[in-house]
């Protein structure tokens, strides 16, 4: 079967299992841009095939254009953990001086607008946005990230203010905890005080005269 461009919304749309199918198996060029509208019309019903073909057509394809309508079909689905997995993939490739077609201002767009806060973390840090990285790992209680993060960071004042950032956050974590833990010990000694009678000796299983 020849599938022209012109035709593809019209296949999209009353034929999208067969048409995803026929492009998967033979890889054409074709107008994706085109296809927009129709593929996030048929992504709830047919969204594993939506993305198998837009892989197939990123291992073969160098189009940017690609690279962000399959982050809009995960964002959609609200496929978060694999456009989080995906961005660590372009993230890592970006630190290790690799080629990645992501388009990170993009993704940043995407990612703060479904609220995606863990992927913008990587988002930041391949706009080599440290402090904003750091900033919302500590927010997110993720500690090793912005451990990690901050030591990219190749400004030598920028490194120590955000270690500074970690040493305070960590030391407030702590202080929480410690707070929580007086709070339930506290709570817990009230409990055993009001089942006391005044002047009568403590009958709780806790009590030194029981």
């Amino acid at each position: 079967m020849c599938i022209r461009d012109r035709y593809l919304c019209v296949l999209l749309s009353y034929l999208p299992k067969e048409t995803l199918q026929e492009l998967t198996k033979s890889f054409e060029v074709i107008d994706l841009m085109g296809m927009i509208f129709s593929l996030t019309k048929i992504i709830n019903a047919n969204y594993k095939m939506a993305i198998e073909y837009l892989e197939e057509v990123m291992s073969k394809s160098e189009d940017k254009f690609v690279y962000n309508l399959y982050m809009l079909l995960l964002a959609l689905k609200r496929d978060e953990k694999r456009l989080l997995k995906f961005i660590k993939q372009e993230e890592r490739k970006k630190r290790l001086a690799q080629a990645s077609l992501i388009d990170a201002d993009f993704a940043l767009h995407l990612c703060k607008h479904f609220n995606y806060h863990e992927a913008s973390v990587h988002v930041y840090a391949m706009l080599e946005y440290y402090e904003e990285a750091v900033d919302l790992s500590l927010k997110l209680h993720l500690f090793n990230l912005a451990e990690f993060y901050a030591n990219l960071a190749t400004d030598k004042a920028l490194k120590r203010k955000l270690w500074l950032a970690i040493a305070e956050r960590s030391l407030v974590e702590t202080k929480e905890k410690e707070v929580k833990v007086n709070l339930a010990v506290l709570q817990l000694s009230l409990i055993h005080i009001c089942r006391c009678r005044r002047y009568a000796v403590c009958r709780s299983r806790w009590s030194p005269y029981h």
